[in-house]
């Protein structure tokens, strides 16, 4: 049992993940915008990503705020909270790292705008 925590240490400080999909939990916190818009969950792979650089439809509706601690599932996600949340669309808006000053956020992080877009443009 000690060395199966000794692997487990060693994988971890090293930066290697042991296994695929191990340790793929990203913390992801939402601020609902919209107390009127009930949408219904999707799933995942049914929420649509649009990067800093897209254009925005303009009938797609800010359903939450979203922010992630940076990972390498943070797209994923985002997609799924949003997902939770029944928007369709994921709009990635800032990744962020953590300043010289000490009252800023301590990790990188992602901020994004879950929405919901009518035609399903997500």
């Amino acid at each position: 049992m000690l060395r199966s925590y000794a692997v487990l240490l060693f994988f971890l400080a090293s930066g290697c993940v042991p296994f695929p999909g191990a340790f793929r939990y990203v913390p992801v916190h939402s601020t609902v915008l919209s107390k009127d818009f009930h949408g219904q969950p999707l799933g995942t792979e049914d929420v649509g990503v649009f990067l800093p650089s897209d254009v925005i439809p303009g009938d797609c509706e800010r359903v939450a705020l979203l922010r992630a601690a940076a990972g390498a599932a943070v797209v994923d996600t985002l997609r799924a909270e949003a997902g939770r949340l029944g928007a369709n669309a994921v709009d990635l808006r800032d990744f962020r790292t953590p300043g010289a000053n000490r009252s800023e956020h301590a990790d990188p992080y992602w901020d994004a705008v879950a929405l919901y877009c009518p035609g399903g443009d997500g």
